[in-house]
């Protein structure tokens, strides 16, 4: 880059001083979002507060904790469910968008019930951009959070009432590579 060049970007860039307002500072603190799964943020766009608020109470309702450590972990358990429904939500957008522009390239004009056009929007999705597997690893992973909250509260409702449960058991797999080990 000539010496012009580095000279002209930094005049340029003491005129931009990023947003001013609550307003400008918010809507820019989301310009990173793409979906939203793994966001921070309860509610993002497209979201409302009461629909979140009418599910936190509906499963809180369900799982009935007492006292902290229960709360939290129903907390847990309630924030990873919210974030499934909005993988759900996502992967049915990319699928949706896959199945129209695979329509639009193939002049199809004829919906047939979805069934072969899904295969193929699924096929153009893990050959372009492989969203539709990566909205799967974040679902399995909230998944298992989901459950080990809801696991773990069971086990201190049922602590409470005398009663002992085991932790869940995990394995360990150790698949074979079909070298030997050093």
């Amino acid at each position: 880059m000539s010496v012009a060049k580095v000279a002209a970007s930094r005049r340029n860039s003491s005129l931009s001083t990023g947003p001013r307002t609550d307003g400008g500072k918010a809507a820019s603190s989301r310009n990173a979002t793409r979906h939203g799964i793994l966001s921070a943020v309860p509610i993002v766009a497209g979201e409302r507060t009461a629909d979140l608020e009418a599910f936190d109470a509906a499963l809180r309702a369900d799982l009935r904790p007492e006292g902290a450590v229960e709360s939290l972990l129903a907390d847990r358990a309630i924030a990873c469910a919210w974030r499934l429904r909005r993988a759900a939500r996502a992967e049915r957008d990319v699928l949706e968008r896959e199945l129209r522009e695979a329509r639009a390239q193939a002049r199809l004009d004829r919906d047939d019930g979805g069934r072969p056009d899904l295969g193929l929007a699924v096929v153009r999705d893990a050959r372009a951009t492989g969203a539709v597997e990566r909205l799967a690893r974040y679902e399995m992973s909230l998944e298992r959070s989901m459950y080990r909250a809801m696991h773990e509260l069971e086990r201190r409702k049922a602590a409470r009432q005398g009663v002992y449960l085991s932790p869940p058991t995990t394995i360990d797999v150790l698949v074979a590579t079909g070298t030997p080990d050093a």
